[in-house]
């Protein structure tokens, strides 16, 4: 026996399959990645925080951006804030 359900989706996978072979895309423009100029870091005293600045460490890196830290911690963190202050 045929599932109305399995029946009504294989239908509509058709018609989809349809719909994108008639859209005739053509040539698209290659985009090209972004990098960020400024990324913002704000500690919040929390135990997963040593790994969002080796993230941030490895972005900075990659990326060349500047740094702003904003630290809402209520004490500072052990690492130092030195680390990602502007560049200026």
């Amino acid at each position: 026996m045929n599932d109305p359900a399995e029946s009504e989706l294989d239908e509509v996978i058709e018609q989809s399959i349809a719909m994108f072979e008639r859209a005739k895309v053509g040539p698209v423009a290659r985009l090209l990645p972004l990098r960020p100029k400024q990324i913002l870091l704000a500690p919040d005293g929390s135990s997963g925080e040593q790994q969002v600045v080796t993230l941030a460490t490895r972005l900075r890196e990659n990326t060349g951006g500047e740094f702003v830290l904003i630290d809402v911690a209520e004490q500072s963190p052990p690492w130092g804030l030195s680390l990602f202050s502007p560049d200026r």
